[in-house]
């Protein structure tokens, strides 16, 4: 699973940062420390999310892994 940040140029000089896992965009924060701390529940951290939204698509995201997976 690769993952990587890249910002992005909103309008009126705001940036966005867009993770992406495998080249495919997963979500869109407003800030890089948003970004580390969904990062960080991407890789398995017990850390609270304040957006419920990016919770769930983690969650499925992580069922969808695990019946992928041949373990």
């Amino acid at each position: 699973m690769l993952i990587e940040t890249k910002r992005v140029k909103n309008y009126c000089s705001t940036y966005k940062t867009i993770i992406l896992i495998d080249k495919e965009p997963f979500c869109v924060c407003n800030s890089n420390r948003s970004a580390h701390e969904v990062i960080k529940r991407l890789l398995g951290g017990e850390i609270e999310l304040k957006d419920k939204k990016i919770e769930k698509l983690i969650e499925r995201r992580n069922k969808n892994a695990s019946k992928n997976s041949f373990i």
